[in-house]
């Protein structure tokens, strides 16, 4: 089935008669699913007012409010679905019942407040936690779709090979991060992500223009190729040999560490803690090592 005949049956279902379903889609030309993920809730006000509206085309229909609200909820979940890389069939989503969560988390788009800038401190005796806090800082930028800002530098460009439910989430945020589309079936960036990958090189090259770090990003400048600029500057800063320094001390540390009984200020507890902090800083470098690399001591 054509998506027009799609989307005149969908508005059918939510209780529009077929001349308004009919006029939706061939007067307004709201006849294609990509066009339906666009509309945003005050733009389903004005064409609802115009076709309650018996001049101008029209035709003075009769609209209840609550099919005013099925219009938005189907339009927000079909976006929603666009940003997930789930399965757009109409058919197969039916009425739009949106659960609790995703109500929240519509609603918590809608009065979002866009950061101007990337405001933090640039940490160069840590900049695995300098990287954190960026990568941290992105998700308050909500972008086309509405997809946090973050999602640009995850490692993976392609999504998650299914089964990948969203049950599998802690929370809709993760999920989007998780699957947002950055390329097509061809390998090709999409349209969304070179947008927003534009919006991340304006935001890193204002936080590191005037910096000793701009030399190991200004290469992508001309394109604005803010992901590239993230992770050529990840790599230089948390290099093998950074990694190396970095993993040795806390080796020499966690080594350094002992227990012969309590005493006034060393506990088994604090021996313990100590051990675990060891264990955690060294599992924060994982990802920039080499697999020979992570493990050079069994520590029992």
């Amino acid at each position: 089935m054509a998506e027009p005949a799609i989307l005149r049956q969908l508005f059918v279902q939510i209780g529009l008669t077929q001349a308004v379903a009919d006029t939706i889609v061939d007067d307004h030309n709201i006849n294609s699913t990509a066009t339906l993920t666009k509309i945003k809730p005050d733009t389903v006000s004005k064409l609802v007012k115009t076709l309650r509206h018996p001049g101008g085309g029209g035709g003075g229909h009769a609209i209840p409010f609550q099919v005013q609200q099925d219009i938005t909820d189907v339009a927000w979940l079909l976006k929603h679905r666009v940003r997930t890389s789930r399965d757009l069939a109409i058919p197969t989503i039916g009425l739009p019942v949106l659960t609790d969560e995703l109500e929240i988390n519509r609603d918590h788009e809608e009065q979002w407040t866009e950061p101007s800038s990337l405001d933090i401190e640039i940490t160069r005796n840590d900049w695995n936690k300098t990287f954190r806090t960026i990568e941290e800082s992105l998700t308050n930028f909500k972008e086309v779709h509405g997809c946090p800002l973050s999602y640009t530098i995850r490692v993976a460009t392609a999504i998650p090979a299914d089964p990948d439910p969203s049950t599998d989430y802690a929370s809709i945020e993760d999920e989007i991060i998780a699957r947002a589309p950055m390329v097509n079936a061809q390998g090709d960036f999409v349209a969304t992500f070179r947008t927003d990958n534009t919006t991340l090189w304006k935001l890193l090259s204002a936080l590191f223009k005037d910096t000793v770090d701009w030399t190991d990003i200004k290469h992508c400048a001309r394109t604005k190729d803010g992901r590239t600029a993230f992770l050529d500057l990840k790599s230089a800063r948390l290099g093998a040999q950074y990694t190396n320094n970095v993993s040795a001390e806390i080796e020499r540390r966690w080594l350094a560490l002992s227990y012969a009984g309590p005493k006034r200020n060393w506990k088994f507890d604090d021996y313990a803690r100590n051990h675990k902090e060891c264990f955690l800083l060294l599992a924060e470098l994982d990802d920039y090592q080499e697999p020979d690399e992570r493990t050079r001591y069994i520590y029992i």
